[in-house]
């Protein structure tokens, strides 16, 4: 606008167009006033460092959270549809905590039988923990038998 008036002397024009131009910064002003507080509360970087430590600590700490259950008496089929019927039973559990409603808990199983899937404790295991992994792959609730050992 300054090279406008330069030229021709609409200086009522250039006067109006700073005057608005404060008005609309006053505005923002205004209205960018109460979003201070929070801005000032965000986590800095090194906060939010910390608490991504703490996250994939608990993390670690959730996938520790298995356990074998041994059943020497029953064939792979019927171990396997054992399992099945846990997460049926474990979702219509309704935990409550400091009177709270929990959300509903998941559980997933690795399935393996003696001798098909391994003829030592450790191979059995093996093969049970890496079917319990894939089925925590797949989603939740899920029971995968592990593939026969060759």
């Amino acid at each position: 606008m300054g090279i406008w008036t330069l030229w021709n002397p609409a200086y009522w024009l250039s006067g109006g167009i700073k005057a608005l131009t404060a008005i609309i910064s006053i505005y923002t002003a205004i209205e960018l006033f109460p979003l201070i507080p929070q801005l000032l509360s965000l986590p800095s970087p090194s906060q939010l460092e910390i608490l991504n430590h703490q996250l994939q600590e608990q993390i670690k700490e959730r996938e520790l959270e298995e356990f074998m259950i041994i059943l020497p008496y029953l064939t792979l089929e019927n171990t396997q549809l054992r399992a099945e019927k846990i997460p049926q039973g474990i979702k219509q559990l309704k935990i409550q905590y400091n009177s709270q409603l929990l959300d509903s808990i998941t559980a997933s199983f690795g399935v393996a039988a003696f001798p098909q899937h391994g003829s030592t404790l450790q191979q059995l295991f093996n093969c049970a923990d890496e079917a319990l992994y894939q089925a925590k792959e797949q989603g939740r609730d899920r029971v995968i038998c592990a593939l026969d050992s060759q």
